[in-house]
């Protein structure tokens, strides 16, 4: 069984990535996801 783990990292300022990264081989990213968010709604 792979190990998930979601990563979350700030680009920019109002740009958030979900990154889903499982350590099988090195660093393998399998799904990611973009959402973006308001700076001023935090």
């Amino acid at each position: 069984m792979a190990k998930r783990t979601w990563r979350q990292v700030g680009t920019g300022g109002g740009l958030w990535i979900w990154i889903c990264y499982t350590r099988d081989d090195g660093l393998k990213v399998i799904n990611y996801k973009r959402s973006i968010r308001m700076s001023r709604m935090i």
